[in-house]
């Protein structure tokens, strides 16, 4: 399994959350995907994982080439 595909059976990870200031459990919410031509011209990658703060419910989303 690599470590996109582990990341995604994990299902939480832990840092510090952008908005609050906190350290704390992200849970995984999905995958958004963009069309490549779109992900293309905004600069984006194609896929992205998002995930929920724990502690204020901020949502964030990170690029899957940042997890491979």
């Amino acid at each position: 399994m690599n470590q996109v595909e582990q990341q995604k059976h994990t299902h939480t990870h832990e840092g510090v959350c952008p908005t609050c200031g906190s350290y704390t459990r992200f849970d995984f919410l999905g995958e958004q995907r963009w069309p490549p031509r779109v992900a293309e011209k905004l600069g984006l990658s194609p896929v992205m994982f998002l995930w929920t703060c724990g502690n204020c419910q901020t949502t964030i989303s990170q690029p899957v080439s940042d997890t491979q």
